[in-house]
This record gives structure tokens, sequence and C-alpha cells, in this order.
């Protein structure tokens, strides 16, 4: 606050926890030679954690990444790559 004026802040005690997150796809049609790779940086989960392990289903978890943007990178590269090998 300061002279004149008086405010409220407005949010939580904590900060949302970020992770780096890599889905790595093999290619079908030439196994174990090309991958595609979906990258983001920074994101959370908005989804919570809800991980639930059956014998009908072993390794089952919803999921729903946001990303965020690093401002620090270069602009057009602040969230995240899609990369496929090619050669």
């Amino acid at each position: 606050s300061g002279t004149g004026y008086e405010e409220i802040a407005i949010g939580g005690l904590s900060t949302v926890p970020t992770i780096s997150v890599a889905l790595i796809v093999p290619d079908l049609t030439t196994p174990g030679t090309y991958y595609t790779v979906v990258q983001i940086y920074k994101t959370f989960n908005s989804s919570g954690w809800d991980f639930n392990v059956t014998r009908k289903d072993p390794a089952a978890a919803n999921f729903e990444f946001k990303g965020l943007s690093i401002t620090t990178r270069a602009s057009g590269d602040q969230v995240g790559k899609i990369s496929k090998k090619v050669a």
C-alpha cells in the first residue's frame, strides 16, 4: 500500500508446481527407427492427480497439461516443440 489508497491482494499462498513434459511416439511404419516428440517446456496438470491402477486397466491416469510461456526463450519457441526424425 502507499499513501492515499488502500489495497487488498488476492491469490493463493503457494505457487503452482510446473514440470517439463515430453511425449515420445514411435512411428509404427518403421519400428525402432523413427519417433515424433512433443515437448512442453513448462506445464502443469490442470486435472489434478487421479491415478487408478486395476487388473483390467493397469496404467490409467487422467491428465490435462497446460503449457506456460517462458518469456526468456526466443519468440515462437516459448511453450514447446514438436519434432520428428526424418532420416
